[in-house]
């Protein structure tokens, strides 16, 4: 036996949970909800609401005042969409045809396509792998190869030895031995547990190589949109033109008085755009820099429903 079922057992996998799950303070709040809901009807995009709010990031608060509508998703407050109607954000009303939050939606899509936006993806799970035996072990369990140049950016998958997909990341490569792991929220316990499987197979040899958890210490603002690069440019001192900083690279930008700021430039919305990886304390300062730089260019706060409408 491989210990490989052959089948999809993820509704049976116990890494879909974490710590935030295990509390009997959430246990007792979800159970009872979930009990109530059995036989409810499930329109698209229905949240949780017990056991909220249980993991908020650095920009909550401010968020908030921007009149974010939060959602949801391993524990995190994720801003789903954003009011603009004066007062405090209406409670989402789920709809099989017209939720109350379409028009808004569209409003943040369309800054993404034209415009600029900034996403909150603090939730986003980060991981540092390191260590001499690092990209001998991460090279075994992905598809794509990671031996690049340090700075390069590398979206790929992980595989089983069946060929079949554990996970979905972005790895950059920050020194020879040293990459940061990026993925989502909800897989972010199954990944952490499959890398460090992955590397304790590899023998003695990787004895020394770690894979920390490093997702707290960081926010993660996603700049996004074709005037991003604008915006992105009138904060920092150095150059972000496409020469200096070409796609699916990273760099470590100063911004204002936001040191070692981890620009990855990836997106995955088919426009320019820029994932700003930047400690937590310094998370709202940045976020008030780049609200202000982009104010000309007609910037605006797009939540996840613009991509899971």
């Amino acid at each position: 036996m491989d210990e490989d079922p052959g089948l999809d057992m993820w509704a049976l996998d116990v890494t879909r949970f974490g710590p935030v799950h295990s509390t009997d303070a959430f246990l007792d709040m979800r159970t009872i909800e979930s009990y109530f809901n059995y036989y409810q009807m499930h329109p698209p995009g229905k949240e949780a609401q017990s056991a909220r709010p249980a993991r908020c990031s650095p920009l909550h608060s401010v968020l908030a005042k921007h009149g974010a509508v939060f959602g949801s998703k391993f524990g995190h407050e994720r801003p789903n969409w954003f009011s603009t109607t004066p007062g405090p954000p209406p409670a989402e009303e789920p709809s099989y045809t017209h939720p109350n939050w379409s028009d808004s939606v569209a409003a943040e899509h369309t800054a993404i396509r034209e415009g600029v936006a900034m996403i909150d993806m603090s939730s986003f799970r980060k991981l540092e792998v390191a260590g001499a035996g690092a990209l001998a072990g991460l090279n075994r369990m992905t598809v794509s190869d990671l031996d690049v140049p340090v700075g390069d950016v590398v979206y790929t998958q992980m595989c089983n030895r069946r060929g079949g997909i554990e996970a979905d990341v972005t790895v950059a490569r920050l020194g020879e031995d040293l990459f940061y792991v990026v993925t989502g929220s909800g897989f972010g316990e199954h990944d952490f547990c499959w890398i460090q499987r992955g590397l304790r197979e590899q023998g003695d040899a990787d004895a020394t190589t770690t894979t920390t958890d490093v997702g707290p210490g960081y926010a993660v603002i996603n700049l996004t949109g074709p005037r991003s690069r604008d915006v992105l440019a009138a904060v920092t001192s150095q150059p972000v033109d496409d020469e200096a900083f070409p796609f699916m690279t990273s760099r470590t930008l100063s911004i204002g008085l936001a040191a070692g700021v981890r620009a990855l430039r990836v997106t995955f919305v088919g426009e320019l755009g820029f994932e700003l990886h930047v400690p937590a304390e310094s998370a709202v300062y940045l976020y008030g820099r780049l609200w202000e730089a982009g104010q000309p260019h007609g910037i605006v706060n797009a939540g996840y429903r613009v991509s899971h409408p």
